[in-house]
């Protein structure tokens, strides 16, 4: 469990900073913007083209569990050529069919709110987190995201009870996507979401904390795996804890080559970092077709169908099912 939950603190913390600066003028005395000439390193989430082969692996502190993400085999979408991403660890194994072209549109998207956030994390919580949480899942921005990744996702396969099934997702986006431009539908869905909303200035708060770190960035190089690489180097210093984030656009899949937390009270550090990577050598743990593919957009129908028969239920009947 702590394994998983560094590596999701190592993927957040990769794709929230980033780092830009603002003209001197426009940085009063409590910006958090970050400091710095033309040659600040800006992020970029982009890495080397998908080619079959390619393969990187990561593990936090000594611990012996590994995961791996492999490229190992192309598949024929619509006339466009898509990778199969296998992702292994712990004994199980996954594997997602992506586009390239639109995973680089992700990615470059997922750059520029970084860059935006890193330019002045202050100014950017106060003028994209809402008073309300529940309004965060539905702002245009993040839905048009998350059209984005879905739209990006092919297929998946997983290997269940010995049986390789594969879902596929291409008409989902297409599923969703009324639902998702419908105002009334959104306005329920925020009004039913369980969500502790928390006191009152609750962003101000945020943004008071938030000034209190120090965001900074460097060109540097690195040993990545025992390779020396060159890349950029992120850091969060503050009060709480110190955090650390180099990416490198030569890494194949995935431009992270290490992260590292420190909490400032008693020192404790969790490091993710980079065990192998090529490439080539990927082995596809899935070979063959699998026995049945499953169109998911009919069970997405569905279950869009079962949420707005709920929605228009009264509080207290749905209380009551």
């Amino acid at each position: 469990m702590r394994f998983l939950l560094t590596l999701s603190m190592a993927a957040m913390l990769a794709f929230l900073p980033g780092c830009g600066e603002k003209p001197a003028d426009e940085q009063g005395a409590d910006s958090t913007a970050v400091a710095g000439d033309q040659g600040v390193p800006r992020i970029d989430l982009q890495t080397p083209e998908l080619a079959v082969g390619q393969w990187i692996s990561y593990g936090v502190n000594q611990d012996s569990a590994e995961v791996k993400l492999s490229v190992v085999s192309t598949q024929d979408m619509a006339g466009v050529e898509c990778f199969w991403v296998q992702v292994e660890g712990q004994g199980e194994s996954v594997q997602i069919l992506v586009d390239p072209a639109q995973i680089r549109d992700v990615m470059t998207r997922t750059s520029e709110t970084a860059n935006e956030f890193y330019a002045d994390p202050a100014a950017y919580v106060a003028a994209n987190v809402p008073s309300d949480p529940r309004q965060m899942l539905t702002t245009e921005e993040n839905i048009q995201n998350f059209m984005a990744l879905i739209g990006a996702i092919k297929m998946v396969k997983v290997m269940d009870n010995g049986t390789l099934m594969a879902y596929d997702l291409t008409n989902v986006p297409a599923t969703i996507e009324p639902v998702l431009s419908d105002s009334a539908f959104l306005a329920q869905l925020q009004a039913g979401m369980q969500v502790d909303v928390g006191a009152e200035g609750a962003t101000d708060s945020l943004i008071e904390k938030i000034s209190q770190y120090e965001f900074t960035a460097e060109n540097t190089d690195m040993d990545i795996a025992g390779t020396g690489m060159g890349g950029s180097l992120f850091t969060m210093t503050g009060p709480e804890m110190t955090a650390e984030v180099f990416l490198c656009a030569d890494l194949p899949i995935i431009p992270l080559g290490y992260a590292k937390a420190t909490r400032a009270t008693d020192g404790d550090e969790q490091v993710l970092s980079v065990r192998g990577f090529g490439m080539d050598g990927a082995v596809d743990l899935m070979p063959g077709a699998p026995a049945q593919t499953v169109d998911v957009a009919p069970m997405v129908q569905m279950l869009i169908m079962q949420m707005q028969s709920q929605m228009q239920q009264p509080q207290g009947a749905q209380g009551n099912r």
